[in-house]
């Protein structure tokens, strides 16, 4: 051993005193060994350490899909806007409802006109054309 003043001992000979007192306490090796429930208790802690990270990353994924999901929802939505602005104007609200409105009125009207009468009547016309055609 090189001749070298220890931090804390004046000789190599305290050095050594102090070192062989430290062996002799932990020789019993009480302090230092490892026992197997101590090993199978942090090889838990290891894989819960890692479950709870993978919990924590898979949170994250569904996080973002969750944001990705709503954009998408968000964009769809602002193209319809776009495509009925484009082709209805810039009141398509007024010319749906107008549609519909109309389309209301038309069946009010059609539900008065007499259609079985009109068949009954338009019904021997149409099978003498069609025996002509034969």
């Amino acid at each position: 051993m090189t001749n070298i003043r220890t931090h804390g001992f004046d000789t190599e000979a305290q050095l050594q005193e102090h070192l062989a007192e430290m062996e002799a306490e932990t020789s019993d090796g009480s302090d230092l060994a490892v026992r197997p429930v101590d090993l199978a208790q942090m090889r838990e802690q290891r894989s819960l350490a890692r479950l709870r990270d993978e919990i924590e990353t898979l949170r994250r994924q569904v996080a973002l899909v969750k944001e990705e999901a709503s954009m998408l929802a968000k964009n769809s939505a602002r193209r319809v806007d776009r495509g009925a602005h484009r082709q209805l104007g810039d009141y398509p609200w007024a010319k749906l409802a107008g549609a519909m409105a109309s389309s209301f009125v038309a069946g009010r009207l059609l539900r008065r006109l007499p259609f079985g009468t009109l068949a009954t009547a338009a019904l021997p016309l149409v099978t003498a054309r069609l025996a002509k055609s034969r």
